[in-house]
């Protein structure tokens, strides 16, 4: 297990781990939880979590845009002189922990890559969409997250968004 200085636990290898957390105010006090890591979780759905416009320099998000799909929009004057970055995080969902997210790999992709840049391969359940300075039109970006043994992802894990810079 991996535990970072915010306290999100990851595992590392299949096995059990017990995981202690203790109070920094009173160290005598503490909390003790076994965990155990199976070799394989079957994803059932996953879900993509934009940022709030409020999080995104100069960008507007659109929950349900073109046909449901979600929507980040850029304003081509503020984007002709400057690229934007924006973190996206995916949750991952099998059926026993319907509410838990859990890591796993996602592999990206993007339409065209002279608007919009995104790392192919995560592992971390996040990705950087990178707006390229000067771009003008729109990409779908896909993230797909596969189970083990399956040569394609399902219609369930498999999710779209559009980065859309317009004139306006």
């Amino acid at each position: 297990m991996d535990v970072s200085s915010t306290g999100v636990i990851r595992a590392v290898a299949e096995g059990s781990a017990t995981i202690t957390a203790k109070l920094k105010a009173d160290s005598s006090k503490s909390v003790t939880v076994p965990v155990t890591v199976q070799k394989s979780a079957t994803i059932e759905s996953i879900d993509i979590k934009l940022p709030e416009s409020d999080d995104i320099d100069h960008g507007t998000v659109i929950e349900d845009g073109d046909d449901g799909v979600p929507v980040v929009l850029f304003d081509y004057d503020y984007i002709k002189g400057k690229a934007v970055s924006f973190t996206v995080e995916i949750g991952a969902y099998e059926a026993d922990y319907p509410n838990q997210s859990l890591y796993v790999t996602s592999d990206w992709k993007t339409v065209n890559d002279k608007i919009a840049a995104v790392s192919a391969t995560r592992t971390d359940n996040t990705n950087t969409v990178k707006v390229k300075k000067g771009a003008m039109g729109e990409t779908m970006i896909t993230v797909t997250v596969k189970n083990s043994g399956d040569k394609t992802a399902t219609e369930e894990n498999t999710k779209y968004f559009i980065v859309r810079v317009a004139d306006m």
